[in-house]
């Protein structure tokens, strides 16, 4: 449940310019963890046989953090919009875009923990090097079902014709 005060779209030009904001505001977000985990975090991490920087891994990993609340942020707007009734679906599927991308976070999280406990406790017992091999994939969720969506609007303004 989203408790707090949300604003009420009431035309469509209001509805679509709030749409625009919201799938730019997500890709900056996507691109956010993009940056992080594929520039950012493997120079904090160094080479292979060197140690990372502490403070660069800090510094990634509080930027991760604020990137991951923000996912929140963005569902927490879709969730607080009021707008007419044939544009709930619309706001509902845009409030559920980053979902896949807030679960392949967590799971990439979940997954580089575990191997660097496992990497850790093998060290400790026969020395050597630590190698970690992860892959994250960022996707959007329901976009086709938001084409769909946009399709059906466009058709209810008389702007295209609606396949039913």
């Amino acid at each position: 449940m989203i408790l707090g005060p949300g604003p009420y779209l009431k035309e469509p030009s209001e509805v679509f310019d709030w749409v625009s904001k919201q799938m730019n505001e997500g890709q900056r977000i996507v691109g956010s963890f993009n940056n992080l985990i594929n520039i950012a975090l493997p120079d904090a991490l160094g080479p292979p046989g060197v140690s990372g920087d502490p403070i660069k891994l800090v510094y990634v990993s509080r930027r991760l953090g604020d990137t991951y609340k923000s996912t929140f942020d963005y569902v927490r707007e879709a969730k607080r919009l009021s707008v007419p009734d044939e544009y709930e679906k619309l706001v509902s599927i845009i409030g559920g875009f980053l979902k896949s991308v807030t679960k392949s976070v967590e799971d990439f999280s979940e997954n580089l923990l575990q191997q660097l406990n496992a990497g850790i406790a093998k060290g400790q017992a026969e020395g050597g090097t630590i190698v970690i091999e992860m892959t994250l994939t960022f996707e959007l969720h329901g976009l086709d079902e938001f084409n769909e969506e946009m399709k059906r609007l466009r058709g209810l303004a008389g702007l295209e014709e609606v396949d039913e």
